[in-house]
Formats: C-alpha cells, sequence, structure tokens
C-alpha cells in the first residue's frame, strides 16, 4: 500500500465521523477566550508547513534520477 493509495483512504476515514461540527466548535470556543489572534497565526502556520512538507514528500517520492539515461 503506497502513499498515494493510504493518504486518500485515511482522508476519508477521518472525514466519515462528524469531524467538522467538533472542529468548528474548537476553534468557537478558543477564539472566544481571547486567544483568537494568537490561535488563529498558530493554526495557519501549522497548516502551511503540514502542506509543505506533504508536498516536499510527494515531489521526493516521485523524482527520477537524471543520471540513469547518461548511461546508454
Amino acid at each position: 500500500l503506497s502513499l498515494h493509495d493510504a493518504l486518500p483512504i485515511l482522508i476519508a476515514a477521518v472525514l466519515a465521523y462528524p469531524v467538522w461540527p467538533r472542529a468548528n466548535a474548537m476553534w468557537i470556543s478558543a477564539t472566544k477566550r481571547g486567544n483568537g489572534p494568537v490561535f488563529d497565526n498558530l493554526v495557519r502556520t501549522a497548516y502551511v508547513t503540514t502542506v509543505m512538507v506533504l508536498s516536499l514528500a510527494t515531489m521526493a517520492v516521485g523524482q527520477q534520477n537524471p543520471f540513469l539515461y547518461f548511461r546508454f
């Protein structure tokens, strides 16, 4: 089972549960406590970092070695 096969299955399994209402309620309660800007910046930074790491990992796995073609 490769990453390209497992990732959509994992995302579908997580999103099959009622995650969004709970996450939305947690977001609202966290921003009402006065930690709104700090919490918002932390979540955005974590999201961008996660997307960047996953993108770099996908590029590293799918990259072909250009020196393979110099042998022929």
